[in-house]
């Protein structure tokens, strides 16, 4: 197998004796050491999401052709990351209010489906934000924005979501309906501005070289 790292070929030395697991951990280090991030593993043209990287791990390397890696700086992935959760958050408050629109219009089916979508939305966001902060080892403990650190939003957001989830379980469609106007809906603005000030200390990090704790 060869090791494609941002369009050059010959980076990562491998034996055909190797584990794919092995290898990704090379790479993961060799990232490291040059203070990039992973943005994209694709193994002979197919994407490698985290679980799909579980299930190939134990596979020999001489069964593959090519792993293609992309790289990029943390500071510059972390706010073209954050730009596009901006729209992502529109898209949340748009599957809230249909999903309200269902619920009083007695289409419960639809606005179970709408509730599933808005539930994934949130939990993709979550890991989104909590993602950046590991990347560029920002303590969001001591970001705070209108009164409120980032870390205390977070803890509310895990717990609204533990509640969610919990009503989904039961089926409680008025519950899940109840959390995700009332409770969800309100954080999508409330989040926006904090996307803002997370950026702005984002790209001071890239600026000075070093990163905020």
């Amino acid at each position: 197998m060869e090791v494609v790292v941002d369009g050059r070929k010959g980076v990562i030395d491998i034996i055909g004796s190797q584990n794919l697991l092995s290898v990704i951990d090379v790479i993961r280090k060799h990232a490291t050491d040059r203070k990039r991030v992973i943005t994209s593993l694709e193994l002979d043209g197919e994407q490698l999401s985290p679980e799909r990287q579980a299930e190939l791990s134990l596979k020999m390397v001489a069964e593959f052709k090519i792993l293609d890696v992309k790289t990029a700086e943390p500071h510059e992935f972390s706010v073209s990351i954050l730009q596009e959760l901006k729209p992502h958050l529109d898209n949340l408050d748009k599957i809230h209010t249909e999903a309200a629109m269902h619920i009083h219009s007695g289409n419960l089916k639809s606005a179970l489906e709408k509730l599933h979508s808005s539930f994934l939305g949130w939990r993709a966001f979550f890991s989104g934000i909590t993602g950046i902060g590991i990347i560029t080892n920002i303590n969001f403990g001591s970001i705070v924005v209108d009164g409120t650190s980032i870390n205390d939003r977070l803890q509310k957001l895990t717990a609204l979501l533990n509640k969610f989830a919990g009503a989904f379980t039961k089926q409680d469609i008025v519950s899940m309906g109840d959390i995700a106007e009332y409770e969800l809906k309100p954080l999508v603005y409330d989040w926006y501005s904090v996307i803002d000030n997370i950026i702005k200390v984002v790209k001071e990090g890239g600026q000075n070289g070093n990163l905020h704790s």
